[in-house]
Parts: C-alpha cells; sequence; structure tokens
C-alpha cells in the first residue's frame, strides 16, 4: 500500500478514536424552553365535557415561559418561570398517563446531565416528575411526599444520550384528580449538559440547494405552465420538468407553487417568466409596462424565498419588441430584477426580425442571455445558415460578457412551417451542431415542451418519436446526469445515485481507492 495511503488511514483513525470532550451547560430561564417539544403519552378523561376520553396531552397546556404567582411563596419566584405544565380544566388522567417536555442534542454533542434547580408542585402526591433518556431509560424521580411540595436540585446524570425528557407523571394504579391551573407543576429553571460527541463526524453532504450553475444549457419552454394571471388565467398545461428532468437544467417557467416544487423535485433550473407580473396588454398585441412593476417584483421575492438558487434567470417578456414593448421600460424592470434578486441573469428572447435590425444601442442594457426565436425559412423547414446570420449579427453587437440562447422548434406545425419528423430532427441537430461550434452560445430552449398542449400545437411527443429522440440525445451531452452539472464532475462519487454525496458515497469510494 502506497505511504500517503497509510497516512490517510492514520489520519482517519486518529479523528475517529480520539474524542476532544469540551462540557457546556445551557441554562433554560425565563425565556422559555426554546427548541423543546411538547410531549405526552396515555389517556385522561374531561369531567368538564361528558367525560370524554382523551389523549392526555390535549386537556393539558404547556405555558413557557411561565407566571407563577398563582403558586404562592413557596414554589412561585413572584416573577417568571421557565414552563407550567397545567390541566385546561377537570381532568382525570389515568395511570401511567404523562406530560411533559422533551430536548434533543444539537448535532455532535450528548447530553451527560440535567438539573432541574427548583420545581413546584401543587397535587396528589402520585403526580411525580420523572426524567428519561433518549432510549426511554428511568433516570430520576425527586419521589414526592406531600400535596404542595417545593422539590429542589433534581438531577440526573447519563453516560450520554442524544434526548432528555422531563415527565409528568400518574404513577397511581388508577386516576387522578387534576382540579385546573392551580393543579400544576412548574420548573423555574431547567439546566442541560451537553459534551462533544466522539462518534460524531461532521459532514454537510453536498445537495442541490447550493449548486454551483452548469455553464451550459438545455430545456424546454412551458416546462411547466401555470398561468395565473393574463389572457389565459387559470390554464394549466401540465408538468413537462417531471418528464423531462433526466436529460434538461433549466425549463421556462410562469411564477407558482408548483413550478417551484417541479424544479426542486426534478433538479431543474427554472427560467421564470413574469411577463403577466410587470406588464398589461393595453391593446391587441401591444404591452404597456404596469405602474406596480416594483411591488410585484417584491411579490416575486415573497414567492420564491428560499428557493432562489433554482432560479436560472429571469424572462421579463418574451418578443418585446415585437409587442411594442419600449426599451427603456425593459431596461427599469431588468435594473429592479437585479436589485431584488442579486446575481440571476436576465434573458430576453427577441423575436427574429427585430433582432435582426437591432444595434448595440437598442440592445437594453444589463441583459444577460439574449436568445431569439426562428421556426421556419419561407415557410419551410429552417435553413441553419439563416440561423448562423443571425448569431453572427448578435456577436456584432453584444458586449464579451453576455452570451447567446438558441430556440429551436419541436412541433411538426410550428407556426408557418410544417415539418416531417425526420425534418424536425435534422433541423434540431443542426442547431446543435452550431451551438457545439460556437463557445458565445451557451443554451437551447427548445420550443414548446414534450407534452405540453399549446394554443395551437397538439400531440407533441407522441407524433415526433424521431424529433423527440434527437432532443433526449441533445439533452444529455449538454446536461448530462443531473448531478453532474450541479456538481461539476463530483457526481461521479455519487455512487447510490440518489443526487446528494453522502458519508456512505465516501465510504465506497474509499473502499474502492484503498484497494487499487
Amino acid at each position: 500500500m502506497k505511504m500517503f495511503k497509510l497516512i490517510y488511514l492514520l489520519a482517519m483513525s486518529i479523528l475517529v478514536v480520539s474524542p476532544i470532550f469540551a462540557a457546556e451547560t445551557e441554562v433554560f430561564s425565563v425565556g422559555g424552553l426554546t427548541n423543546w417539544d411538547y410531549i405526552g403519552g396515555g389517556t385522561a378523561y374531561d369531567a368538564d365535557n361528558g367525560n370524554a376520553e382523551h389523549p392526555f396531552k390535549e386537556l393539558m397546556t404547556l405555558n413557557t415561559p411561565a407566571s407563577t404567582n398563582d403558586y404562592g411563596v413557596d414554589g412561585g419566584s413572584w416573577d417568571w418561570d421557565v414552563a407550567e405544565l397545567a390541566p385546561v380544566g377537570h381532568v382525570l388522567p389515568n395511570s401511567g398517563s404523562y406530560v411533559g417536555v422533551r430536548y434533543e442534542a444539537p448535532a455532535g454533542k450528548l447530553i451527560t446531565g440535567v438539573t432541574i434547580p427548583r420545581l413546584y408542585v401543587n397535587v396528589d402526591t402520585n403526580m411525580h416528575v420523572q426524567i428519561f433518556d433518549a432510549d426511554d431509560v428511568f433516570l430520576v424521580d425527586p419521589n414526592r411526599t406531600v400535596l404542595t411540595e417545593l422539590i429542589t436540585d433534581v438531577t440526573a446524570t447519563s453516560t450520554g444520550t442524544s434526548a432528555i425528557e422531563i415527565r409528568w407523571v400518574n404513577i397511581a394504579p388508577s386516576t387522578i384528580h387534576l382540579w385546573g391551573v392551580g393543579n400544576g407543576v412548574i420548573f423555574n429553571t431547567i439546566e442541560i449538559v451537553t459534551e462533544d460527541d466522539p462518534d460524531y463526524v461532521p459532514f454537510s453532504p453536498l445537495t442541490f440547494e447550493n449548486p454551483n450553475k452548469p455553464s451550459t444549457w438545455f430545456g424546454y419552454y412551458h416546462g411547466l405552465t401555470v398561468y395565473s394571471s393574463g389572457p389565459l388565467g387559470g390554464t394549466n398545461w401540465g408538468d413537462s420538468i417531471a418528464v423531462a428532468g433526466s436529460y434538461t437544467n433549466l425549463n421556462h417557467v410562469f411564477p407558482s407553487q408548483e413550478a417551484i416544487d417541479s424544479a426542486i423535485a426534478n433538479h431543474s433550473y427554472m427560467l421564470v417568466d413574469v411577463m403577466w407580473y410587470l406588464f398589461s396588454e393595453s391593446s391587441p398585441g401591444s404591452f404597456s409596462l404596469r405602474g406596480d412593476y416594483q411591488n410585484q417584483i417584491q411579490g416575486l421575492k415573497t414567492m420564491f424565498a428560499g428557493a432562489e438558487d433554482y432560479i436560472g434567470a429571469f424572462s421579463p417578456l418574451d418578443e418585446p419588441y415585437h409587442r411594442n414593448v419600449p426599451q427603456a421600460d425593459l431596461e427599469a424592470v431588468i435594473a429592479e430584477l437585479k436589485a431584488v434578486f442579486p446575481g440571476i441573469p436576465s434573458y430576453l428572447c427577441f423575436a427574429r426580425d427585430p433582432i435582426n435590425s437591432m444595434t448595440t444601442a437598442t440592445l437594453p442594457a444589463g441583459l444577460d442571455w439574449i436568445a431569439f426565436d426562428y421556426y421556419d425559412t419561407a415557410g419551410g423547414p429552417v435553413q441553419i445558415s439563416e440561423v448562423q446570420g443571425t448569431v453572427n449579427h448578435i456577436k456584432s453587437i453584444k458586449s464579451a460578457d453576455q452570451k447567446i440562447f438558441l430556440v429551436p422548434p419541436s412541433a411538426q406545425d410550428n407556426l408557418q412551417a410544417a415539418y416531417t419528423d425526420q425534418q424536425l430532427a435534422d433541423t434540431i441537430n443542426a442547431y446543435y451542431g452550431l451551438m457545439q461550434s460556437d463557445p458565445e452560445i451557451i443554451g437551447m430552449i427548445v420550443f414548446p415542451a414534450d407534452g405540453c398542449r399549446q394554443v395551437v400545437f397538439d400531440g407533441i411527443g407522441t407524433t415526433i418519436p424521431l424529433a423527440l429522440a434527437a432532443q433526449q440525445a441533445i439533452g444529455a451531452e449538454i446536461a448530462g446526469e443531473v448531478c453532474g452539472d450541479i456538481w461539476n464532475g463530483l457526481y461521479t462519487f455519487d455512487y447510490d445515485g440518489n443526487c446528494k454525496i453522502d458519508l456512505l458515497d465516501w465510504a465506497v469510494y474509499t473502499t474502492k481507492w484503498l484497494a487499487e
């Protein structure tokens, strides 16, 4: 075995078998029981409502923090204490029933001790405070002797447990009368002692939530279309991301929770089309900037909170100049989106005729990704030479930082052009060949999605098997295995194929590596 592998094994052995203990005490007092859970077991009778039997926990209250003035000077502090367990009314708990609180040790820690400096009970002596560990092992019971009792310094020690439960338990062989909030138990303070877990190996698995974004993209328009407003409000054209997620990494969506959920579930970035949030149709075919567009963008911030990593880019409006939108309005919304969502690119898809007439001056400022759609040449299938001509023109007017997207067709009857399945497959492959030949072209967003039922399209994905196969092959090359794009090569260590690189994967890798 090579020397560096021996050193590796020695280092790992030292890491695993050499604990570094650091005891810490967390004191829970007037601030309440933060990070504790309310627990309960067994049943009780609600004497105020026909003696109906319920889980004991439902007929009790946990107040944390709690005012204990009603318990008197012997038990209460005449101030606020950490917690109070009390019945909501006339309650009869069965034997063995309990309520209480549970504390889980933080990751990498074990609980080695718990102390209740002072607790006060005002009820039958068979209601006991008991402490259990994570394995339900009994640790301590102060063994009450009088009805109203102040108990001090209840302490339990343990060899190390991941959780502690403090229970208020009926140990009598039958029911006990609890007559309202005065018949409860209060805890003045609870102290938890923790130490480092010697067997804990800190590890943060690489997951999709914070990926390094891919450098090349492939996906579909209308990957998931749910219109919440606009002329097609209420339209739902289905979720193609779920079908195409294995070979795409960027799919066009309209803002919705369904889109966010599908992107997360299928490991896809979203090309978020916000046209109906920012613009309204002022006349047939013409759109105007909404006066409340800034508020709308703030609403988008709320909608996508926590899911920003899944946004590949924002698309303010499709074919903006074809829809008579002024350049200044486009620049205003791009700037606002960038201010609210820093680091997320802006994307605009232009109709082919307007973009061939554009200049550097008329290309909207702040734009990151420039796309154009082109589906037919003189009523027939696209001639890739004409697509190349438009790409050359864009390159002549854009900056070095701006990149190009292609939008090839994916329907036999795509606008004016009628394709055979083979012609459509050839066209899509030609687009891909152009993309491969030019590093300035970083993505293909195919129109429309497989399985998406458009206003003028039908049967997509069912009558074009050759074209669909071409798209799947292209997507596999551009997006690869989705995990590979997310982790820039680390996906090779995802041995169990669950799109997470965790300790099990590294164990397999280490075994293979050491065997070499």
